[in-house]
């Protein structure tokens, strides 16, 4: 996708990244940081561009998960749920609530994505709560090397 310009939802951040991709897979996050290897271009990811800190400002590319949202599964013996890293807060609370199930501890705002929430340190309150970090049971990542680790 051509580049267009990106801010915060503070506007305290601007910047105009040369491209931008929307991947719908991980074999295309993978593709894209192979790319990115080869062209020597570095990647950014963004999710709901609540930050105030310029985390995602960048010349080269800019990757969204947006495209990569939603439940993939829910193992209700475990009480586990399997999720896209693009899932925003509030899709995630819905769909898990049809199920019978929501997490244990939310913060305020809930159009942060899921991976942007864990990365940030978002937290709710209570003594006994971690931050959203701490429900994380396990992740696939996609390493700069574009090869993957559970």
């Amino acid at each position: 996708m051509k580049s267009m310009l990106w801010k915060n939802w503070s506007g305290s951040v601007k910047f105009k990244p040369n491209q931008v991709f929307y991947p719908s897979s991980i074999e295309e996050v993978v593709n894209l940081v192979k790319k990115a290897n080869s062209e020597n271009k570095k990647i950014r990811v963004v999710g709901s561009c609540h930050s105030f800190t310029p985390l995602i400002s960048t010349n080269d590319y800019l990757l969204s998960l947006d495209n990569l949202n939603g439940v993939i599964s829910i193992n209700k013996e475990e009480q586990i749920a399997e999720v896209w890293a693009g899932t925003k807060l509030e899709q995630l609370g819905n769909e898990l609530y049809e199920s019978g199930f929501s997490q244990e501890n939310l913060g305020d705002i809930n159009v942060q994505s899921i991976a942007g929430a864990f990365l940030t340190g978002t937290h709710g309150t209570g003594i006994d709560h971690g931050i959203l970090s701490t429900q994380i049971e396990e992740m696939t990542v996609v390493l700069p090397s574009g090869d993957l680790l559970d």
